[in-house]
This record gives C-alpha cells, sequence and structure tokens, in this order.
C-alpha cells in the first residue's frame, strides 16, 4: 500500500460495526450520542500518509484483536451499511435522531467504530 491508494474494506465479523453520532444543544449546553450497532457494511479509506498506512495494516493483519476507528483517518467513507441491529441514544427522554432535532439538538458529527477485525474487499 502506498500514499493515495484507496483501500475498500469490511468488517471480519458479523454484527460489529458501531455508528456513534454526536448532538448538541448549546442553549442547554448538552451533548448527546446516538449509538447504532450495523451487521455489516463497507467502507473506503483514501490513505494519505505513512501514519495512515502503518495503522491499517497493522489494524488489516491483526485479525479481531484490533478495532478501527474511521475518525483515525483522514478520508474514510462509508459506503453503506446492512442491517441495523440496535439503536441507542445516550438519554432516555428521546426515542430516535429525530426527536433529538425537533428538541433543538443539532448534528455535529458521526464516525464508526469497526471492531473485531477487518478484511479488505477491493483495492
Amino acid at each position: 500500500m502506498k500514499i493515495n491508494d484507496q483501500v475498500i474494506f469490511s468488517n471480519l465479523n458479523k454484527k460489529s460495526i458501531l455508528q456513534v453520532e454526536t448532538y448538541e444543544n448549546s442553549s442547554l449546553n448538552q451533548t448527546i450520542r446516538v449509538e447504532t450497532y450495523w451487521r455489516d457494511g463497507l467502507f473506503k479509506i483514501t490513505l494519505m500518509n505513512e501514519y495512515e498506512i502503518e495503522a491499517f495494516e497493522e489494524i488489516l493483519n491483526g485479525g479481531d484483536e484490533y478495532e478501527l476507528e474511521t475518525d483515525d483517518f483522514e478520508l474514510c467513507e462509508m459506503l453503506e451499511t446492512y442491517d441495523s441491529q440496535s439503536i441507542e441514544i445516550k438519554d432516555s427522554k428521546y426515542m430516535s435522531p429525530n426527536d433529538l432535532e425537533s428538541n433543538g439538538y443539532v448534528f455535529l458529527k458521526e464516525y464508526y467504530i469497526i471492531f473485531n477485525g477487518i478484511k479488505l474487499d477491493r483495492e
């Protein structure tokens, strides 16, 4: 692998993708996390530097001992996910992201954690 390579990968084991969304209500000075687990997904990383290449190769070769956080890579995108397994909002007053938004929360960011290993799909 080299700088500017685009790597397509997915989770090695089923039910091992965690999507994390963060919402903020500035008037309440409160941030809420929404976590969704997915059965499968497909991701693409453009490797931007040597650190990212080394980190990706270590995660790839580490089997199910390693996890990948998409925030750790400058250009990483989720291409698709399959079969949502569960959703949890870290404040039981709200039932969905739409419920958060209708109560003054604004979406801040989203990232994914792929745990229990990754596998290449296409390079």
